[in-house]
């Protein structure tokens, strides 16, 4: 109680009084020219300006410069501009990432951002045994001040020489940003996965649903968040991490082994843990995405899978150095172009060349057509179209964008089928405009079912159902029944397209059972998005009192302006609209009812029976899930245990690649699955370099899969 008061005390103390130093008459800074293409400049903390009473606040820096072909000493910083919070906690306080603060470089002023100012208060102030005591003395590289953001020229030889200012720094310190309340439970969650052994996960029969239970909520929510930072997704911090001779990653006051990040990505990635965990990590992120208006999938830890798997790209010397430019898609940057520029250092460490010139003169279209073009002809491959989104996702950006071209503004759903394409056979015509490819027009879609991301929030499955039973002509005879053919879809192999060679797809006959019996239930009892909208709201409120009480500690009374009226910007992490859940759930009983009697002849394991669940099947898995909810019901009910972990089973087979599909049946009665902007009469195409089909209609509406038609066929 006596430390509760004590903090009490400081902050009402901290919040009438100014902390930050008025350097509003002081000249600003003016740079000097470099003295040659490979001289960057670097800072030094000015430490003869800092005594025990210095306002930790007023941050003094000198300015140097150095030659890259030289011996010369530095660190250099990985790092956020904008807000270093996730997503749901940027609804709140805004204007934090907005708000520049003065500091003082050779005694003139320069202004930086909110979490720059943070991580250089830090610096500047650090005690010993603190993290960033010993780096206080070693000059730093800080893109923000030591490149002059204000000459384009200038800016374009130092982006395009940053993978050496990467490789030759002494350390690369990752700043994630300022800590919260959660960031010691996520540190000790990742010591606790860093004894894990990848054996253990992997081996047959873990128990993976048992792991995630073992772990307490609260530790996986605090895991979520801090997987949730935005600093995982920058785009920069690929090639940063990729060059780093030695790695330090701190937190506000927390440093965090990068190797026990590696291997708690591992551990979720290997034991698929990562899919019954996206209540975790759904909270943190924004509700929409803001350019698209569509949910995006859910995949805890994603970010940092994604850029792990990066570095293993850059790593892999088989890896041809065209494949490099591709990565930059997945990830996140403040100017658009730097999805292709920042790839392009490590391109020239492959290739030798560089095939793009730094230019941020030059429109985002002419950009990205030159990439393209590039890519297509350096490669040989047609991978560029397995990264075009969907049309629903693109953004006002692309708008005078030819279809084919990729948005690097919106996000890239859906998820592409396959990373295999096959080498073109003809050259295709690239303009800047049109691409030229040479194919077959097989099939048009005849039909569509809702999107995939509709059923879920909607509860409407009865829809799907409906849709199934109605192709528009008998499908054409298969040695496999409608049931096993609709999951080989749903999990869209390309490879798996031919049923003539169908031998290393993994059964999964009863994970897609199991889950279709557990789809009335789910509806039935949908109590789990209520929590999640329990949970999110007060996360929101712990996490906004936790960002007060740092501001208006550090910056006092000159804090205020950044506290925007939170009620008016919060949003909740799930929406769900109102819905008849018993109704709903009738109906999809119902639905799978008709597609037992339409296609079954006894329950599963009958030599005539399709995986479709007989209404007692369903009626006694409802039952024995209700069993489990409970948290007495132990390990005791086999049956709902073993139904529960082959409904996980299914959903981590099927990951996030229904995001933003639709299901379709073709004019000759074949089952596909494409973006979901498809639509009836759409035209499906074999093409010349890919390993699967395209869809076409008015515009280019990307890669497609059919069973019956691709590889094999």
């Amino acid at each position: 109680m006596d430390s509760f008061t004590s903090r009490m005390r400081d902050f009402y103390k901290a919040a009438e009084s100014p902390k930050l130093p008025d350097l509003s008459q002081i000249d600003e800074f003016s740079y000097r020219p470099l003295k040659s293409r490979t001289s960057i400049r670097v800072l030094r903390a000015d430490m003869g300006a800092q005594t025990q009473d210095t306002n930790p606040n007023l941050i003094t820096l000198r300015i140097e410069e150095v030659d890259l072909t030289l011996d010369a000493q530095f660190n250099a910083l990985s790092y956020v501009w904008g807000d270093h919070r996730p997503p749901l906690e940027q609804n709140y306080s805004t204007k934090r990432a907005t708000r520049s603060f003065n500091i003082l470089c050779d005694g003139r002023r320069m202004s930086v951002t909110y979490n720059l100012f943070c991580f250089l208060r830090r610096l500047v102030s650090a005690k010993q045994g603190e993290p960033l005591h010993n780096f206080r003395r070693v000059p730093l590289w800080i893109d923000q001040l030591c490149i002059n953001q204000a000459d384009k020229a200038e800016k374009a030889v130092q982006v395009a020489m940053m993978d050496r200012v990467y490789s030759r720094a002494r350390s690369v310190i990752s700043w994630l940003g300022e800590g919260g309340s959660n960031v010691d439970k996520a540190a000790r969650l990742l010591q606790r996965l860093a004894g894990i052994s990848q054996s253990v996960v992997t081996r047959p029969g873990f128990d993976v649903a048992k792991f995630v239970a073992d772990i307490p909520s609260a530790e996986w929510l605090a895991l979520g968040e801090f997987l949730a930072r935005p600093y995982f997704k920058r785009v920069w911090i690929v090639q940063e991490i990729a060059m780093a001779q030695h790695l330090v990653v701190l937190c506000g006051k927390h440093a965090i082994n990068w190797d026990d990040l590696v291997h708690c990505s591992v551990i979720l990635e290997e034991s698929k843990a990562w899919t019954m965990l996206s209540r975790y990590v759904s909270v943190f992120g924004a509700v929409k995405d803001q350019t698209a208006g569509v949910q995006q999938p859910l995949h805890f830890g994603g970010q940092l899978a994604d850029l792990l798997s990066a570095q293993n790209a850059i790593r892999d010397r088989s890896i041809p150095p065209s494949t490099l430019l591709l990565l930059g898609r997945q990830f996140d940057a403040t100017v658009t172009a730097d999805k292709f520029y920042a790839l392009l250092g490590l391109y020239r460490r492959r290739s030798g060349t560089m095939p793009l010139t730094v230019d941020y003169t030059l429109p985002l279209q002419s950009i990205t057509v030159s990439f393209a073009k590039h890519h297509i002809e350096s490669s040989n491959k047609l991978t560029l179209l397995t990264l075009v989104e969907d049309s629903t996702f693109r953004t006002q950006l692309s708008t005078s964008f030819p279809s084919w071209l990729p948005d690097p503004a919106a996000p890239l759903l859906p998820i592409p089928l396959s990373n295999s394409v096959p080498p073109l056979t003809t050259k295709p015509n690239i303009t800047p405009t049109t691409l030229t490819l040479f194919g077959r027009l097989l099939t048009k879609i005849s039909t569509t079912a809702p999107p995939w991301s509709t059923l879920t929030p909607s509860g409407s499955w009865h829809t799907l159902f409906s849709f199934l039973l109605n192709p528009p002509v008998p499908p054409p005879p298969s040695h496999l029944k409608k049931g096993q053919i609709l999951w080989r879809v749903l999990t869209a192999d390309p490879s798996s397209s031919s049923p003539k060679a169908p031998e290393h797809i993994p059964n999964l006959d009863i994970p897609f059972r199991s889950w279709l019996i557990s789809l009335p239930a789910a509806i039935a009892n949908p109590d789990l998005p209520f929590k999640d909208r329990i949970m999110a709201e007060a996360i929101q409120q712990s996490s906004r009192l936790d960002d007060v009480e740092f501001d208006m500690l550090v910056f006092g009374k000159d804090a205020k302006d950044m506290m925007d009226d939170y009620t008016e910007r919060r949003e909740r992490a799930v929406r769900w609209e109102k819905r008849d859940d018993v109704k709903l759930a009738g109906l999809v009983q119902g639905g799978l009812r008709r597609l037992w009697e339409a296609d079954s002849d006894g329950e599963y394991g009958h030599e005539d029976a399709d995986v479709w669940p007989s209404p007692g099947e369903v009626r006694r898995g409802e039952e024995a899930l209700d069993r489990v909810r409970f948290a007495d019901a132990g390990d005791e009910d086999v049956e709902g245990r073993e139904l529960r972990r082959e409904v996980d089973r299914w959903e981590r087979a099927v990951g996030g690649r229904l995001e933003g599909r639709r299901l379709f049946w073709t004019e000759g009665g074949l089952l596909g699955i494409g973006g979901q902007a498809v639509e009836g009469g759409d035209e499906v195409w074999w093409v010349d370099g890919l390993g699967t089909v395209i869809v076409r209609g008015t515009r280019f509406m990307g890669v497609a899969f059919v069973w019956g038609l691709g590889e094999g066929e």
